[in-house]
């Protein structure tokens, strides 16, 4: 036979349980043992004016005690102490219970009768409304007092109801704003600690990052080199740089805004080109893509950080061959066009590649986000992206994509023409 349930106990236990999560509640509200505060003190005076009555409380009902967070009325010695042990407490009822209690007549209330409130303070006619948070504990009670039998009527309990409910409300405004303050604070920690992290994968990057330009420096050194290992070295040497160019990336994604130390300058729109299709050309050859840029008539130049678009254009091209299967093409475009009354020039870059999903084309700016979570990560780091778009910004444009499954992707984007500069002169 299975053994008896003691549902006694049980249901003892689960009232203990959910008295001590209603305490720590109460504790999380930072309430308890606080001083006096104006908007508080302003709902008890205009809720004693409301009703008429003497006394009205704000009351706290702690493990054995109620503290009054505020009152108005209250006599001596206890409005100095603003709390009263629960022997003196009707509150304590409205916690325990969930609800209001409302009582004529306290002398005759067969709950309240023997309660010291009644003939050390008084306490003759009371109507209390609970204060609720949103998960359900009460903390306590907004309670107004009458020294005299009363009869409570349907419009006065309306009007305390209402104004507990301004005082759950204050509480439960305070309570969102410090959940607020904490994500941010942990957001901030995990914000300082990836940069922590940042730092450390750039240090431990340019250490073999340097031995490897040290390396390929010294190898005309050690000998004549054929025409063939004058390539390779000649490519490696680019790529180095090109890995070089990926650490000051990373750099850049981590940290704040650089602008005030790296200047504007007047950039040729052209020569940004070049220096990145110079930078990519290996790439694009060994994958069997095909590079094209239509050499326009002379741009004016823009006001750039040059460096830091040519970065752009070399990340946007470098995709465009990633993900473009052999013997297709990455097209590159520049042309001179107005936005918002401004002139400008526009780049873009399109490729004859896999294409990008409708659903996918929203987050692939974030750093960190890459499609095939599969892949190789030395495919695809996921900032490439997330640089493009926060340097275009920084030039006050914004990064656009047009892009079909199986179709391709052109990646575009403006930056305004520099006006200050002197016109442009054609070029070879």
């Amino acid at each position: 036979m299975a053994p008896r349930v003691d549902t006694q106990a049980q249901a003892q236990a689960q009232a203990q349980a959910r008295e001590r999560a209603r305490l720590a509640a109460l504790q999380r509200t930072g309430l308890l043992d606080s001083p006096p505060e104006h908007l508080f003190d302003l709902i008890t005076t205009l809720a004693a004016k409301a009703l008429d009555v003497p006394v009205v409380l704000m009351s706290l009902v702690d493990a054995d005690r109620q503290f009054f967070k505020s009152q108005c009325g209250l006599p001596a010695p206890w409005a100095e102490r603003r709390e009263t042990p629960l022997s003196h407490s009707f509150c304590q009822y409205v916690s325990m219970l969930g609800e209001a209690l409302v009582v004529e007549d306290a002398r005759q209330h067969p709950l309240v009768r023997e309660n010291l409130a009644v003939s050390e303070i008084d306490v003759i006619a009371y109507a209390g409304m609970p204060l609720t948070t949103e998960d359900g504990f009460t903390l306590g009670s907004l309670c107004a007092i009458d020294t005299q039998p009363r009869h409570w009527t349907a419009a006065e309990l309306e009007i305390l109801e209402g104004f507990a409910a301004q005082i759950m409300a204050e509480i439960s405004f305070r309570t969102r704003v410090e959940l607020l303050d904490a994500d941010l604070g942990a957001l901030r920690a995990s914000e300082t600690e990836r940069r922590t992290e940042m730092r450390q994968i750039v240090h431990d990057l340019r250490t073999p990052l340097n031995a490897i330009y040290l390396g390929l420096s010294g190898l005309p050194a050690m000998g004549e080199l054929n025409q063939s290992q004058h390539d390779c070295l000649e490519l490696a040497r680019k790529n180095a740089t090109v890995l070089g160019n990926l650490v000051q990336q990373m750099i850049k994604v981590g940290a704040d805004d650089d602008k005030g130390d790296n200047p504007r300058a007047p950039s040729l729109p052209h020569e940004m080109v070049s220096r990145a299709l110079d930078q990519v050309a290996a790439l694009a050859e060994s994958a069997g893509i095909r590079l094209q840029y239509d050499n326009p008539s002379p741009l004016p130049p823009i006001s750039a950080h040059a460096g830091d678009l040519t970065r752009v254009l070399v990340n946007l091209i470098a995709n465009g061959v990633k993900f473009t299967p052999r013997g297709g093409s990455v097209s590159i475009s520049t042309s001179k066009g107005s936005e918002h009354g401004k002139d400008v020039i526009r780049f873009s870059v399109t490729d004859t590649g896999i294409g990008i999903a409708k659903k996918d084309q929203g987050r692939i700016f974030r750093e960190g986000v890459r499609l095939d979570e599969k892949a190789d990560p030395r495919r695809s780091t996921g900032i490439g992206l997330a640089f493009c778009k926060r340097v275009v910004e920084e030039h006050g444009g914004m990064l656009h994509l047009e892009s079909a499954v199986g179709k391709g992707s052109t990646f575009s984007f403006a930056v305004p023409v520099d006006r200050s500069a002197p016109p442009a002169t054609p070029f070879a």
